[in-house]
């Protein structure tokens, strides 16, 4: 036998057996691929059943909570009852911490019973509306008064006036010559921020002096009387 053709039939071995090895090369890559395509069809119905369980719980309308409903209608009731009361009696009797504490939970319930979809529930929270404006367009002003005169002796002993000005007493106005650093000014005013914010006042004047030099003017970001 002839080199040559030991040659020949050497190079049909290894291209048959390379022949093979591409056969079971591809085979192993197709199974993997089709594992690979396997998971992600997997994934996706995974991904779409969330997506679609989501959607319905958006889009499916929520039961109604009667006894929730029940319960905040009746809440509404009594403060109606307890605003209307107050009206009649044409005073303030409460103290000024005391007042404002009640009228921000009446503005608390409003604002949870206005975003209610029970008709019976929003009807009484528009009722509840009227009222909390009527008692707070009655009763800021006198309440601004009543501040005023709980301040005025305690002032005094720091020679400082205090009095309020205005239809609806909404401008606080303090006199004395501790006012003209603009920095104790300023103090002054933040150290009582809170409370004229409380309160409603517009707006807040510093006098020192008794020419227009002598005066300094802030106006007060803070709610309207008609403002719940």
């Amino acid at each position: 036998m002839g080199l040559a053709h030991l040659f020949s039939l050497f190079s049909q071995i290894v291209s048959k057996n390379l022949g093979a090895a591409k056969f079971i090369n591809y085979s192993m890559e197709d199974r993997k691929f089709r594992k690979e395509n396997i998971f992600s069809y997997f994934v996706y119905i995974l991904v779409a059943a969330g997506a679609f369980m989501i959607i319905r719980y958006f889009v499916k309308p929520k039961p109604v909570d009667k006894e929730s409903n029940k319960n905040i209608s009746l809440f509404i009731q009594n403060a109606i009852d307890e605003i209307d009361q107050k009206i009649k009696k044409r005073s303030t009797n409460e103290d000024i911490a005391t007042w404002l504490s009640w009228n921000k939970s009446n503005a608390a319930l409003y604002d949870e019973a206005k975003a209610n979809k029970d008709n019976a529930v929003k009807e009484k929270s528009e009722k509840l509306k009227d009222l909390i404006l009527k008692v707070q367009e009655r009763d800021f002003p006198d309440l601004r008064d009543k501040f005023v005169e709980a301040k005025k002796d305690v002032l005094a002993k720091e020679n400082i006036q205090i009095s309020a000005s205005g239809d609806t007493k909404n401008t606080l106005i303090f006199t004395g010559d501790l006012f003209e650093p603009r920095r104790f000014r300023k103090n002054f005013l933040k150290g009582i921020n809170q409370n004229i914010k409380d309160l409603r006042f517009k707006k807040v004047i510093f006098k020192w002096s008794g020419d227009k030099e002598g005066t300094a003017d802030y106006k007060i970001k803070s709610k309207n009387d008609s403002d719940i």
